[in-house]
């Protein structure tokens, strides 16, 4: 079942990830990195919490662990030095403070990939770049096609061929090898003659003639032009306030953060605000439904 979230419309929810994928890559402030993640695990549990659960613990938590202990081990700058390795090299607060925000950066970028990957389907890709780059929506949508049909059809030449003796389970090398390069000759005469009737039946409707009309299941509604809106101004502040100064770390030679307290406290607010808006229609979309099942 959709929740509230992946009923967004496809430029919305395209708009909301860019937002944060770009100030989550371009922008490693503590601040911002810290609430990334933070929103990037509760999207992910809202959305789909046993499988996000079980790649958070096998693979994001390894990931952050690894992004830590890797940086003060390769770098060295930073003059506060708290011990000295072997070789001589030193370890720095500044290498661990930025290993730490860069372990959790790619955290956050792994946990957004999550719900992305959940939420923007191959219909909703197809839609966004169908009316820009149609002739790239054309190759990726023949390619998602031919992926699984290709799959499809080399398990019944393999079937086929172990039928008459001739599979892949052979204890001689050579024969093994022989049956191996007949299957991918036959598999690659299916794909060209696959190709040529489709290009042919293409052809026959008439496909590149004239421009083409598309037709599309998504609707644009007051919400959607809000939360654009939104996100637009969001955008628009956090670069302000990133060209101005406002949102400023530094790492080498020394720490620093910025001084500017309002502005940069009303950054983190709206970046906050974006980030777990996903999470807050989901959230009202339980609530109401609760509440009306309690008056039933």
């Amino acid at each position: 079942m959709e929740n509230q979230f992946e009923r967004w419309h496809p430029v919305s929810q395209l708009a909301y990830y860019v937002f944060v994928f770009g100030i989550s890559v371009f922008i490693m402030h503590p601040v911002i990195t810290g609430i990334s993640f933070i929103s990037a695990i509760f999207l992910g549990i809202v959305i789909d919490r046993k499988r996000f659960l079980k790649m958070f613990i096998c693979l994001y938590i390894p990931a952050v662990i690894a992004g830590i202990i890797i940086n003060p081990l390769f770098s060295h700058e930073g003059v506060s030095i708290i011990w000295y390795f072997p070789d001589g090299n030193p370890l720095t607060a500044e290498s661990i403070i930025y290993g730490v925000m860069a372990g959790i950066m790619i955290g956050s970028i792994f946990t957004f990939l999550f719900s992305f990957n959940k939420v923007m389907t191959s219909d909703k890709v197809m839609y966004l770049t169908g009316c820009v780059l149609p002739y790239i929506a054309l190759v990726i949508s023949m390619v998602l096609r031919f992926i699984p049909e290709f799959k499809h059809h080399l398990s019944e030449v393999l079937v086929a061929r172990k039928c008459i003796g001739k599979g892949l389970n052979e204890k001689n090398l050579m024969k093994k090898i022989r049956n191996a390069c007949t299957v991918m000759s036959i598999m690659a005469t299916w794909a060209f003659e696959s190709s040529v009737d489709k290009s042919d039946s293409m052809r026959a409707r008439g496909y590149g003639i004239c421009r083409r009309s598309s037709y599309s299941i998504f609707r644009y509604t007051k919400k959607d032009i809000v939360i654009i809106a939104v996100i637009l101004a969001a955008c628009g502040y956090m670069v302000y306030a990133i060209m101005s100064g406002a949102v400023y770390v530094q790492y080498y030679p020394c720490f620093k953060m910025e001084q500017s307290k309002i502005a940069a406290g009303f950054a983190y607010f709206l970046y906050a605000a974006v980030c777990i808006l996903p999470v807050f229609d989901i959230w009202m979309e339980e609530r109401v439904w609760k509440s009306l099942q309690s008056k039933i």
